[in-house]
């Protein structure tokens, strides 16, 4: 249990260096809060890793759940400091993307607590989601030129990203997942499901419109998770 409440601590240290990193730099450069929404969006993420030394999956519901309770707590209260600051600005223009980063802290939980017994599928599908709608959010945003359906801000060029750069996410999870004994599948297998999670990732962020695109921190990865899952279910 020590060693668990010690992988807790440094879940929690390394997030918290994230947020704080990002943020010293975007005052030192002059940047908008927008650069630290991204950066915590790309890089926090990759504390999921984390679940291959976890022995419970109360541990690490501990670290998405405690992160959680204080995104929360900043939305309620919003009191003046970093963490809050970087969390709930945005939220006297546009209350549905404000809440993508408590979004993104659910997933996580959701897919912890339902893919426990595949740690892969947690890794790869978390990593989709942070990689790949960030970079896509960041591509498209500075080119967004084709668009592929009236009336949304999707872009082909986003959506390409995040297909990219899910797939990346996928088979570092999975990958992971192998050398830590946790996957045995060919190369060709991780190779196949990877794409078929990327490709469901990409369209569920495309399709995530209206009321529900900033909901799409949350469908983007437990799409990926549940596609990969019945992709090893029935191969």
């Amino acid at each position: 249990m020590l060693y668990d409440l010690f992988l807790v601590v440094i879940g929690y240290i390394y997030v918290l260096c994230i947020i704080l990193a990002s943020e010293f730099l975007r005052l030192r450069l002059g940047l908008g809060i927008e650069v630290t929404r991204k950066a915590i969006h790309l890089f926090a993420g990759v504390s999921v890793v984390l679940v291959f030394w976890f022995s419970s999956v109360i541990f690490p519901l501990l670290v998405a759940g405690g992160l959680g309770l204080l995104t929360a707590y900043s939305f309620f209260f919003q009191r003046e400091g970093v963490f809050s600051r970087t969390m709930v600005r945005g939220l006297e223009r546009d209350k549905e993307y404000a809440y993508g980063p408590l979004y993104y802290i659910i997933s996580i939980f959701v897919v912890v607590l339902f893919f426990w017994s595949h740690r892969n599928i947690i890794v790869a599908s978390t990593l989709a989601m942070a990689w790949g709608d960030g970079a896509a959010a960041i591509v498209g945003g500075t080119f967004k030129k084709r668009h592929f359906l009236l009336g949304s801000s999707r872009s082909l060029e986003g959506s390409l990203s995040m297909f990219t750069f899910s797939l990346i996410g996928c088979l570092t999870g999975d990958l992971l997942a192998s050398y830590f004994k946790f996957l045995h599948l060919s190369l060709v297998w991780i190779m196949s499901e990877c794409f078929l999670a990327s490709f469901i990732s990409a369209m569920t962020e495309l399709l995530s419109l209206g009321p529900l695109k900033s909901f799409d921190n949350f469908t983007v990865p437990f799409a990926a998770a549940l596609s990969m899952r019945l992709f090893e279910f029935f191969f």
